[in-house]
């Protein structure tokens, strides 16, 4: 089974997949575009908003995919990905400045690769405040524009499915009954 989660920033999607990870015996997808900004640093880039002002935010959208694609080709009994290949495409739509042909090629990419490829998409809504890493952007503002793009790109997706509960084991025990094990 091939697992997503889809949510903006600070919902709970990273711990809810280590939590499902665990619990399923499936490979872990953490998310990508932390690992892709790490090879972005010593260009002096330390988070994805420095990044998105850049020149190099195409590039390092290109990374993200390439590094998603390539964990999940490889989990070959089934993954759990804390992000889907639809949340970086919404975040690089909301954040692009790119020609328009090449954002239409990135969501070509990206979304044929979403609608194609996840079995079950847990969409977590936001329900409480951001919690401040130091990484993440956590203006309330530019949540709501991330999970109102999130939404849009969504659709009318059947593999989709939304969380309603606040309790994070309750969370978990609602994603392990659809994962029917």
């Amino acid at each position: 089974m091939r697992i997503g989660f889809i949510g903006a920033q600070s919902v709970g999607k990273t711990t809810l997949a280590n939590l499902l990870a665990e619990e399923t015996g499936f490979t872990l997808i953490r998310e990508q575009i932390r690992i892709s900004v790490k090879a972005f640093n010593a260009l002096g880039f330390s988070t994805p908003d420095e990044l998105a002002n850049s020149t190099w935010y195409p590039h390092m959208m290109l990374e993200v995919y390439r590094r998603q694609l390539r964990c999940e080709l490889q989990s070959h009994a089934g993954f759990v990905s804390d992000r889907t290949t639809l949340d970086y495409f919404g975040y690089y739509e909301l954040l692009n400045s790119d020609e328009d042909f090449l954002v239409n090629l990135f969501r070509k990419s990206f979304i044929d690769h979403y609608r194609a490829n996840y079995d079950l998409v847990i969409y977590i809504p936001i329900m409480f405040p951001a919690v401040d890493d130091n990484y993440r952007n956590i203006n309330e503002d530019f949540r709501k524009k991330v999970d109102s793009k999130l939404r849009s790109l969504m659709g009318e997706n059947k593999n989709v499915h939304v969380l309603k509960s606040l309790d994070l084991m309750e969370r978990l025990k609602e994603v392990v009954q659809l994962c029917k094990f």
